[in-house]
């Protein structure tokens, strides 16, 4: 009998581990605003200030933090490792992920006008909204539709479809093609509680404004916060996978159970 390389997850061993750190970060993250905003409102809304000449909040900063870590900790695992991704189609997965970071981590900083602080050019503040050298301040298809689906990945990945379909991800055999895709595609357990913070920031902007604590979490830097956590957790999370992937199973192939348990390649 051949064993099936498939059936151990590629999330490893280690996944309870990152759910306990994604929880203790975005649980010190509440608490600190909660605290903050019965007692010193004023320090949240400073922490909530968007990007100024030389630098931004904290929460602005924080942001980019999260992105560039992502990128810094998966782009070296990818392009060293990149040969044992099973499939073409999740190398492009990957590949989009990694430069939707880039993107957001580019967008969130003007592409680096606030901290060099150069002046935007005339033509493009006449297209740009906040006359800033960014693009998503020019349509909404470069971002608030594009948030909005990052927003219902987050929601229908990490709070649906991980607990509907819990064997792609726990590595229960590969009883079909679809199930490859599927566990490098799913939301790992550390995404949920970035997952649910937005949710609640979300759930913020239809409660009553004169509520200190709500008006904060309402705050767009505090969605943007949120989804940057996502990406840190979820575009580590394909680089940890691709790091403990096996290289005897790096094949363009799917692995396919056949009948007796025996387990061949096909292409």
């Amino acid at each position: 009998m051949t064993r099936n390389p498939y059936k151990v997850s590629p999330a490893g061993a280690s996944e309870g581990f990152f759910w306990r750190i994604s929880t203790g970060v975005t649980s010190v993250i509440v608490g600190v605003i909660i605290v903050l905003s019965s007692f010193t409102p004023e320090t949240v809304s400073v922490l909530l200030v968007k990007d100024f000449p030389g630098g931004a909040g904290a929460i602005e900063q924080f942001t980019e933090l999260f992105l560039f870590l992502a990128l810094a900790i998966t782009v070296p695992i990818f392009f060293r490792y990149r040969s044992r991704i099973p499939r073409s189609e999740i190398r492009l997965w990957i590949s989009g992920w990694l430069l939707a970071t880039f993107y957001f981590l580019g967008e969130e900083m003007s592409w680096g006008q606030w901290w060099f602080e150069w002046e935007t050019p005339e033509l493009w503040a006449e297209y740009n909204e906040q006359q800033e050298t960014n693009l998503h301040n020019t349509s909404s298809w470069l971002s608030e539709k594009p948030k909005l689906l990052l927003e219902l990945f987050m929601y229908f990945g990490s709070l649906g479809v991980f607990w509907k379909f819990p064997e792609w991800h726990q590595g229960s055999g590969l009883r079909h093609p679809w199930n490859t895709y599927m566990r490098w595609v799913l939301p790992g357990k550390a995404c949920i509680p970035p997952a649910l913070l937005l949710l609640w920031c979300r759930l913020c902007t239809f409660l009553p404004e004169n509520l200190r604590l709500f008006r904060f979490f309402a705050d767009g830097e505090m969605r943007e916060m949120a989804m940057a956590l996502f990406f840190f957790w979820y575009v580590a999370g394909l680089g940890r996978k691709l790091f403990v992937l096996p290289p005897s199973i790096h094949s363009s192939s799917f692995v396919k159970p056949q009948m007796g348990g025996v387990v061949r390649r096909t292409g």
